[in-house]
């Protein structure tokens, strides 16, 4: 009897160890599973909102397009060149063919704008969320209801309003061409003149606005919510700063690379001909970033000789004594993917096998920038 109740016990232990193995594994196999989701949702995430950014810039870039000749276009009908006044010339019906046509170029490039993106995301986001509503889903719910939807939201508004001040120019012509003029005709033409000026002001405090903070603000916020997405675009910012190097007409252009470039022409550099690089310098807060690059890549230059060019140009800069700049960002390409990079915090003397490496070293130099900074107030008000 004590032998069956030995034997029961033992298999009852077996039974609860087996049971227990299924239980953890079936958790396991359930949490590895989420994780697998949550992964994949944020590789989603990541995706669509790559997409917003990219909509999202476009639409900025046509609309800082069109600003310069809208400004120039506003001054015209303004009466104090300013935008501090409602008070707008009065203008002549027949020349309203000018105004008309000048609006047709300004509705067509505002036609460009896009929410193709917005609206897969708005889908995107409630589908998502049928899996497993993360924060990271939470967040965006409210970037959704607030900053992105306003934005959108007056993209529409503007268009609308524009679309009626082209309606209201082409009403204007319309009346200017009538052989046949009565009361209800001169009453029809004041009505549409105040309000072509009534969508005019709308348009251009629509534009302003989008311009001065909701593109920007949008932008900012979507990209530094990602360190992927950062440095993604710190880099976007790194590679326009070495086209303007490569594109530049002189070897040296702006005041300090000129200056650079002098004391660099009377340091012998081992054997290096230094009239045969571009220099290139961009100052933000106290900080300088220095690009050099070498037109001639035949020549090879050895570890000594890097380690003498970037000595040099360091101490050329200190020489120069720029009072305002605390830290140096220096860049020196020497050929495709061999780069000599000098920062407060690192130095690379040796070639690097991919761009990877020097980017993500000079970043730092953009602090929290992650897109073209664009003041729209030193342009805004149209000067005589």
């Amino acid at each position: 009897m004590k032998s069956i109740l030995k034997f029961l016990f033992k298999l009852l232990v077996v039974a609860s160890c087996i049971m227990i193995l299924l239980i953890g594994g079936l958790e396991i196999n359930k949490y590895l599973t989420d994780y697998s989701k949550e992964a994949e949702q944020k590789r989603e995430l990541y995706e669509i909102r790559l997409k917003l950014i990219e909509e999202v810039d476009t639409n900025y870039r046509i609309l800082k397009s069109i600003v310069p000749k809208w400004n120039r276009f506003y001054a015209e009908l303004s009466l104090k060149r300013d935008r501090d006044t409602v008070q707008h010339k009065e203008i002549e019906p027949k020349d309203f063919l000018i105004v008309h046509q000048q609006l047709f170029h300004f509705n067509h490039e505002i036609d460009k704008i896009e929410s193709h993106k917005w609206e897969t995301y708005k889908y995107k986001i409630s589908d998502l969320g049928k899996y497993q509503d993360t924060e990271d889903l939470m967040q965006w719910r409210q970037e959704k209801s607030h900053m992105i939807t306003k934005t959108y939201i007056l993209q529409e508004q503007l268009m609308y309003d524009l679309e009626e001040l082209n309606k209201a120019s082409h009403d204007i012509l319309a009346f200017s061409n009538s052989k046949i003029y009565t009361d209800n005709t001169n009453i029809q033409y004041n009505f549409e003149y105040k309000k072509f000026y009534y969508y005019l002001n709308k348009v251009d405090k629509s534009i302003y606005n989008l311009l001065k903070h909701q593109y920007a603000d949008n932008l900012n916020h979507l990209i530094r919510t990602s360190s992927e997405l950062r440095n993604r675009y710190r880099n976007i910012l790194l590679e326009k700063e070495y086209y303007k190097l490569e594109t530049q007409k002189e070897n040296a252009v702006d005041t300090i690379s000129i200056a650079l470039q002098k004391c660099m022409a009377q340091k012998k550099n081992n054997g290096i001909n230094m009239n045969n690089f571009k220099y290139y310098t961009k100052q933000k807060d106290d900080q300088l970033l220095v690009l050099l690059k070498k037109q001639d890549s035949t020549h090879k230059i050895s570890k000594q000789s890097r380690t003498e060019l970037v000595d040099n140009v360091n101490t050329c800069l200190k020489d120069l004594k720029l009072q305002d700049v605390a830290a140096y960002y220096i860049s020196i390409q020497l050929d495709d993917y061999d780069y000599i990079i000098k920062t407060p915090d690192i130095e690379i003397i040796e070639k690097t096998k991919n761009n990877e490496t020097y980017t993500f070293q000079l970043q730092y130099f953009y602090r929290n920038q992650v897109i073209e900074e664009f003041f729209v107030d030193n342009i805004w008000y149209p000067k005589e």
